[in-house]
């Protein structure tokens, strides 16, 4: 039960220190231009048409862009999630590996959760790079190895549905291989 209690203690603060670095950020963008690094979310909550806000298209347009949910990890593909979380950090513009972390962190759920905190206090590598490794190797599951290994080694055992779907997947992680290598 103490465990717990510290546990809870110790995510409670450090989503303290997450929202200050966004409280932070918020400030900064009110400052700067529509393309600040901040979600435009922040500046919108509690705005609608008719409640003193502005109605103009574009700037409802510029929201929309940027409204973008931090996807949550419970665990379950990994890949996928480091693959969605990327692109949300990108359209947030978030570069600071330090804020990756913490952010990620944010997004964590049950026993991914518990784990990110083992890690972050065993790991010698805390940055983005060291997390999205150590997340492979600890929830990857049974993909194991490189998605070279992995696409070489790829049998269909079950329905032709099934094998394109796991060849579509591992597809989605490469850049560059020529069709050539691909279709041969």
């Amino acid at each position: 039960m103490e465990g717990m209690k510290a546990e809870s203690v110790a995510v409670r603060r450090d989503l303290q220190q997450i929202m200050k670095m966004l409280g932070k950020q918020v400030v900064q963008a009110e400052g700067s231009s529509d393309d600040s690094s901040v979600n435009d979310n922040r500046q919108r909550v509690g705005r609608e048409v008719g409640d003193g806000g502005t109605d103009d298209r574009s700037d409802e347009q510029k929201s929309w862009r940027r409204r973008v949910e931090l996807p949550s990890f419970d665990g379950a593909e990994p890949l996928s999630w480091l693959n969605r979380v990327e692109r949300f950090f990108n359209i947030q513009k978030v570069s600071n590996d330090e804020e990756k972390v913490e952010i990620a962190y944010v997004s964590m759920e049950g026993s991914a959760a518990y784990w990110f905190t083992f890690w972050k206090e065993k790991a010698r590598n805390r940055s983005w790079e060291g997390l999205k490794a150590a997340m492979i190797n600890r929830f990857g599951g049974v993909f194991r190895g490189t998605v070279f290994e992995r696409l070489a080694t790829l049998r269909q055992t079950g329905t032709v549905e099934e094998f394109v779907r796991d060849f579509e997947v591992l597809m989605g992680q490469t850049r560059g291989i020529p069709d050539e290598q691909v279709l041969g």
